[in-house]
């Protein structure tokens, strides 16, 4: 039996591109349908044939599209913002309230259950507001000391201050861990074609067709708000760069021995 992989046969950026018609077909469609006879005309004026006006519907369907696949990642970079600023300000909160629990926690008055409570959370708050390096930072510079010796040449000592420059550059996220995947970036970006489509055309005013937009778009908010989180979180950050260097040490670690960069079998000499 054949077996038929698109993923493989077809590159990724191309899936990049043709998101984007996505969300530009909908919003040409959503408006098409209550403007036909407007339309019709004035591609019979234009004099145009129907393949030349479906080159152009699918033309300004690609760059309308794109547009709100560009407006999505500027409300990212918001929401990224957003949540930096949030990590911030716990932090100046954070500060001043250590001293304060540890003192009630070893009140006297307070049970053993909550004064463990109240110790455990000085500890968090201690540790939140503390610069340190943490089991899997410890983690990721050896992944990466790994990888640069056994890839680029490059050793590292293992108290080096110099690693972090090198983690950035080796550990760089995939596209789904920064972005989110695309079928969710595309359908934000629908949902919000959907609602400017409903300004123009009042008879999309309903409570059907603004129910699946807000509905788009609100469930790709949620996800720009995890992605926004795990990014700006130092743990969750160290995580997906460690797990980004492990795939790459074992897709390394599993590229025979004998090939050179292009690919093709080194000739024994």
């Amino acid at each position: 039996m054949i077996h038929f992989d698109i993923g493989k046969a077809v590159h990724p950026k191309a899936f990049l591109y043709v998101s984007a018609l996505m969300p530009g077909l909908f919003f040409e469609i959503s408006i098409l349908l209550n403007s036909t006879h407007q339309f019709r005309d004035l591609a019979h004026r234009a004099q145009v044939g129907y393949y030349t006006s479906l080159f152009i519907a699918l033309f300004l369907a690609f760059v309308i599209g794109n547009a709100f696949m560009l407006f999505v990642r500027v409300i990212q970079e918001v929401v990224k913002r957003i949540q930096w600023n949030i990590f911030r300000a716990g932090r100046l909160i954070a500060r001043p309230l250590i001293d304060p629990i540890g003192k009630i926690s070893m009140s006297a008055r307070l049970s053993p259950a909550i004064q463990r409570w109240l110790a455990g959370r000085q500890r968090a708050l201690l540790l939140a507001v503390t610069p340190s390096v943490s089991a899997e930072d410890l983690a990721l510079q050896h992944a990466c000391s790994t990888l640069l010796k056994e890839v680029y040449g490059i050793e590292l000592r293992p108290v080096d201050d110099t690693w972090w420059p090198y983690v950035v550059i080796v550990s760089e996220p995939p596209f789904v861990s920064v972005r989110g995947p695309l079928g969710v970036l595309a359908s934000e970006a629908t949902g919000w074609s959907g609602i400017v489509a409903s300004q123009i055309v009042p008879a999309l005013r309903n409570r059907y067709y603004l129910g699946l937009s807000v509905f788009l778009v609100g469930y790709g908010l949620l996800v720009d708000w995890r992605l926004a989180r795990d990014w700006n979180n130092k743990s969750r950050n160290s995580y997906m760069r460690l797990r980004c260097v492990l795939k790459e040490l074992k897709k390394q670690r599993m590229t025979p021995a004998n090939a050179t960069p292009n690919g093709e079998a080194a000739e024994s000499e």
